[in-house]
């Protein structure tokens, strides 16, 4: 017997990432959340896709996106499972035939595995963390293209998020009608 609630999981929401360089200072308390404080109860469950248009100076780089439910106190909590937020550059057509990224080359970058189930209740936002790094919890990429594991080197990369007519970087949440 089934208990699984039925209801059509769809794709309806589509939010964009709001790429907000480092060197740029934010004002005292801006919260860096891509989506209003709600207004009404939104429930995301289910798979999401991720479309990063993104540059690296390294030949190889991880990107780990995470989507976090931030409270109206300001307190963020991740909604994501370690580990099926990440792509590793190198493996982004195959996981089998290594492609090294082209430094400074536009590219795009799909992330497929990522699943959660959460209900941003009133006042709540919805925020997007992208970053280049989970160490500890996952080994580091020394961003130099060399055997992973092996190497003692390793290079500072600086990474770039597009969101332009050309590069619309996404993300996309399956939204439960309520």
């Amino acid at each position: 017997m089934n208990h699984r609630r039925s209801a059509k999981v769809a794709p309806i929401a589509t939010l964009t990432i709001r790429w907000i360089p480092s060197s740029i200072p934010r004002a005292a308390g801006s919260d860096p959340s891509i989506r209003a404080p709600s207004t009404q109860a939104v429930e995301v469950t289910g798979p999401i896709e991720v479309e990063l248009w993104a540059s690296s100076s390294a030949t190889d780089t991880d990107f780990f996106v995470r989507i976090l439910d931030v409270h109206p106190d300001g307190k963020a909590y991740n909604l994501m499972s370690p580990t099926l937020e990440v792509l590793r550059a190198r493996y982004r057509a195959s996981e089998t035939k290594p492609i090294f990224l082209e430094p400074g080359r536009i590219e795009r970058f799909r992330l497929r595995n990522m699943m959660t189930s959460n209900l941003f209740k009133v006042g709540h936002r919805i925020r997007v963390h992208v970053t280049s790094s989970f160490f500890p919890h996952l080994d580091r990429n020394p961003n130099t293209g060399d055997a992973l594991g092996v190497s003692n080197l390793t290079e500072k990369a600086k990474q770039a998020i597009y969101h332009d007519v050309d590069h619309p970087s996404r993300i996309v949440l399956p939204v439960i009608p309520r």
